[in-house]
C-alpha cells in the first residue's frame, strides 16, 4: 500500500463517526488456557503486521479529504500481569480500553494479559473500525496465530499463509454498482434510499443530548450469551426446519427480544420503529473477488425496520418476515445502496459529517454476524473442536461491535468450536449491568421457546 491513499467510503464514515464519547473501536478477545510464549507471540504479531499495512497507518487530513500515511509509531503490543494487578479488569471482566485516535497513531493496539498463577492468557486485539471490518480483523488474527503455531511446532512449516493482494488494495473502494445501475433498479432502491436519509427509528433508551454525554468509565462492558454445543445444534436445526438461515433466525429473535425487554424490563410502551443495522460482507459481492484483501473495510450495511406492534406477532411470523426481507435485499442488490448514499454525501464537503452529527437516531441497535470463525484454521483440535497451540487451548472468543450516540446496544454473533456466542456490548451510562444481563436471559428465552 502506497502512502497518500485516500480513505474508502466506509473508512471515512467510521472515522467521522468516531468521538471520545463513542469510539468506533471493535475488539476481538481470545481466551487461552496456558501461557503463550512472550517472545514468539511478539514475533508473530510483527510478521502478521507486515502483511496488513493499513494497521500500521494513521489518517491525515489533506484538504477536504483524509488519506492514509504510515504512522510514526507502530501498533503497540502491551503485556499485563494479572497476578500483580488484578484491578486492571472492570466489573464485566475486561481491562479498561482507552480510545484509539486514528489521527494521532495507528488503528490497532494489542494487549496480552496473563496469569501464571491461574494458568491462562488473554489476547485483546483493539482496532479502529476505519482500518478493519470483522472479516479483516479475523484475517489478521488468523495470520498471527498461524505464524505463532508454526514457530512452536503445532502447525506444519509447509502450511502457507493465504495470499494477500496488496497490489489490488484500491479495489476495496469499488462499490460494484454504478449510479446507472441504481436508476435501473429505482423501483426497489427508492425505498431503501428514503429509509437511509429520511426515516428515523426510535432509540432503545433515550440518552442525554450529545453535548452532555460524559465519557464512559471502565469501558467496555460486554455480556456474552454462549450456547452449549447441544443448544447450538438444536438452534441450527430450528433454522433448517423453518427454511431460513441461522442469521435470519437470530435476527428475528433479536427483534423479539428487544420488544420484550422494552416491555418487561424498561416498562416502555412508547411506539416507534425499532431499527437494527446489519453489516454485510462485500468481499464477493461484486465482479471483483476481494476475499484475499488485506485487513481493511470491504463492507456495507442494511437496516431492518420493525414497528413495535408487529413484533407482538408469533415468533415464526417475525422470523419469516426478516428472512423475506433479507432475501429481497440480496435479490435486488440493496446492499449497494448504503455505499452509494455515502458516495453522494461525500461529493459535497461537510455533508457526511453533518449527516452523522444530525441529532436523530440512525439505528436502534446493531446485529453483526461473523459466522464460523477459525473454522478452517490449520491447527490441531481437542475433543471439543477447540484450537490447540502447544500447551495452550483457545477456549473461547469474544467479539465487540462499537456503539454510537442513540444506538445503545450492539450484538456480535459468531460460532466457534460448535458453540454460538452472542456478545452484547452496551452503553453502561444508560443501561445498567443488571438490565443488560436480563436482556441476555430474555434473548435466550426467545431463542429456545418451545425448542428444548
Amino acid at each position: 500500500m502506497q502512502a497518500g491513499v485516500p480513505l474508502a467510503l466506509f473508512e471515512e464514515y467510521m472515522l467521522l463517526d468516531d468521538t471520545p464519547e463513542y469510539p468506533m473501536d471493535p475488539v476481538l478477545l481470545l481466551k487461552f488456557s496456558g501461557i503463550l510464549d512472550a517472545a514468539l507471540t511478539r514475533e508473530a504479531f510483527e510478521r502478521a503486521l507486515e502483511r496488513h499495512p493499513l494497521l500500521s497507518s494513521r489518517a491525515v487530513r489533506k484538504g477536504l479529504r483524509f488519506r492514509w500515511e504510515p504512522s510514526d509509531e507502530p501498533p503497540t503490543i502491551t503485556r499485563w500481569d494479572y497476578d500483580a494487578n488484578p484491578s486492571i479488569f472492570n466489573s464485566a471482566g475486561y481491562p479498561t480500553l482507552t480510545r484509539v485516535d486514528l489521527l494521532k497513531g495507528p488503528g490497532l493496539r494489542i494487549y496480552v494479559v496473563e496469569s501464571k498463577r491461574e494458568n491462562w492468557t488473554r489476547l485483546y486485539f483493539h482496532f479502529h473500525h476505519a482500518v478493519a471490518d470483522g472479516m479483516g480483523m479475523l484475517f489478521f488474527v488468523s495470520d498471527a496465530l498461524t505464524i505463532y503455531g508454526q514457530k512452536i511446532g503445532s502447525i506444519s512449516a509447509d502450511v502457507k499463509l493465504p495470499e494477500v493482494e496488496l497490489t489490488r488494495f484500491s479495489l476495496r473502494n469499488e462499490i460494484g454498482w454504478s449510479f446507472k445501475s441504481y436508476l435501473k433498479n429505482y423501483f426497489n432502491t427508492w425505498k431503501t434510499t428514503w429509509q437511509h436519509i429520511g426515516v428515523y427509528p426510535r432509540a432503545l433508551v433515550t440518552p442525554p443530548p450529545r453535548g452532555r454525554v460524559t465519557l464512559e468509565r471502565d469501558r467496555p462492558f460486554i455480556r456474552t450469551l454462549t450456547l452449549s454445543r447441544e443448544e447450538t445444534t438444536a438452534y441450527v436445526r430450528r433454522a433448517k426446519s423453518l427454511g431460513v438461515t441461522l442469521n435470519d433466525l437470530a435476527l428475528g429473535d433479536y427483534f423479539a427480544a428487544l420488544e420484550r425487554w422494552l416491555t418487561e424490563v424498561r416498562h416502555d410502551a412508547r411506539r416507534g420503529k425499532l431499527r437494527v443495522m446489519a453489516p454485510i460482507n462485500m468481499r464477493k459481492a461484486t465482479t471483483f473477488d476481494r476475499s484475499n484483501m488485506s485487513c481493511c473495510n470491504v463492507v456495507s450495511t442494511v437496516f431492518l425496520d420493525r414497528d413495535r406492534r408487529s413484533l407482538r406477532r408469533s415468533r415464526e411470523e417475525i422470523v419469516r418476515g426478516v428472512a423475506d426481507e433479507m432475501n429481497w435485499v440480496k435479490r435486488t442488490d440493496q446492499r449497494y445502496v448504503f455505499l452509494l448514499v455515502l458516495r453522494v454525501l461525500r461529493c459535497a464537503p461537510g455533508s457526511l459529517r453533518f449527516f452523522l452529527r444530525f441529532p436523530t437516531c440512525r439505528a436502534t441497535s446493531v446485529f453483526t454476524n461473523l459466522g464460523k470463525i477459525f473454522d478452517a484454521f490449520p491447527a490441531p483440535r481437542d475433543e471439543f473442536g477447540r484450537i490447540v497451540l502447544g500447551e495452550s487451548v483457545l477456549e473461547d472468543v469474544v467479539s465487540k461491535s462499537p456503539i454510537r450516540h442513540k444506538t445503545a446496544t450492539a450484538v456480535a454473533a459468531h460460532t466457534y468450536a460448535g458453540q454460538l456466542s452472542l456478545c452484547l456490548h452496551y452503553d453502561s451510562r444508560i443501561i445498567s449491568h443488571e438490565d443488560a444481563e436480563r436482556f441476555n436471559e430474555i434473548f435466550k428465552d426467545v431463542m429456545f421457546d418451545g425448542l428444548l
